[in-house]
């Protein structure tokens, strides 16, 4: 009984559903779609990870390396669908670069509305847009939600102008990061949550990684319900590729049709005989396949089992009763075969 104890308490430690929650700085339980990591909860087009506990990046930071990092999204995403009204994004970033005097395009930020197709707002930041290198800035730009439409908030980075690194990008205010919005912790099934909520009012789940293909269609269309049809063709009907017989594909992309590689022939699949030939005799005896079963094929059959000589791709002509063997049970059926 000790040990079931024991036992039972350890699994339900071992499977307990623990998760990061996030400080609801507003205390409305609604906080979990304000921020997300960049690194962790945000798809990537170009770029990579930057962790560096002196800078505080906690994990989160996607760094472009001018000279190593080609032009492109440092982060996408991520879909949300929030409540009407002006909305407010702030992008945390910060610039390793000249910046009292180089006006160098570093990056261009953006909120894209995926169901329209439009771009409701951007800025284009140069160098020194950042008031210090090496100083962890906010960045901000505002649009109006509507609830049904989903929106992203894309950071394009140029690999001009030196380093950059996004920490956070938050759907509060410029001021989330003073009132703690990014402040993180685990918890599990069990504990205290006053305070902390999901990040799980947004459709990132969907669409984590970087290939999204719970979120794109074959058109690559974001919300599309375009699909490859069988021949592989996007939207297609199935009809721009050869499915041998003219029959339509099954629901699997799968055919009844066969086509015989010596011949060309198309047939039905429950046509094709033992030897992958359409409408054919099967195991006959007729080694020499020249339309005739007679004392000719049977003296060759007779040397094969002698001899133990005969070819793999043979065995299906004179394999009558289909063992994978040719002995004296084939040769009796094969005489058989001869005289009726």
């Amino acid at each position: 009984m000790k040990k079931f104890i024991i036992l039972t308490f350890f699994a339900g430690f071992l499977y307990s559903q623990c998760d990061t929650y996030y400080a609801d700085i507003d205390g409305d339980g609604d906080g979990a779609k304000s921020v997300w990591c960049s690194y962790t909860e945000l798809p990537h087009a170009t770029g990579g990870n930057w962790e560096d506990t002196n800078w505080e990046t906690n994990g989160c930071g996607t760094v472009g390396w001018q000279g190593d990092t080609s032009a492109g999204h440092l982060t996408y995403g991520p879909y949300i669908s929030s409540d009407p009204g002006v909305t407010h994004v702030t992008w945390n970033m910060l610039a390793n670069g000249d910046t009292n005097n180089d006006g160098t395009q570093i990056a261009t930020i953006d909120i894209f509305d995926s169901t329209s197709g439009e771009l409701l707002a951007w800025q284009n930041i140069n160098v020194n847009d950042f008031n210090a290198s090496m100083v962890w800035q906010n960045f901000s730009l505002s649009y109006y939600s509507s609830p049904d439409h989903m929106y992203e908030f894309r950071t394009w980075y140029t690999s001009q102008g030196g380093h950059l690194v996004l920490r956070y990008i938050t759907h509060i205010n410029e001021d989330a990061d003073a009132q703690g919005a990014y402040e993180t912790t685990t918890l599990c099934e069990g504990d205290n949550t006053d305070g902390w909520v999901l990040n799980d009012d947004d459709f990132m789940p969907l669409c984590a990684g970087n290939s999204n293909d719970v979120c794109w269609d074959c058109a690559e269309i974001w919300g599309g319900e375009l699909e490859l049809d069988c021949c592989g063709s996007c939207g297609g009907d199935n009809s721009s590729c050869d499915n041998c017989c003219g029959l339509p594909f099954n629901d699997d992309c799968t055919s009844d049709c066969y086509e015989d590689a010596n011949t060309g022939e198309c047939c039905l699949l429950w046509d094709v005989d033992v030897c992958g030939v359409c409408n054919g005799d099967g195991a006959t005896g007729d080694i020499n396949e020249n339309g005739t079963t007679n004392v000719i094929d049977l003296v060759v059959i007779v040397s094969w089992i002698l001899n133990d000589s005969w070819a793999e791709e043979s065995l299906c002509l004179v394999d009558v009763d289909f063992d994978g063997d040719l002995d004296v049970v084939d040769i009796i059926a094969i005489v058989g075969y001869i005289i009726n």
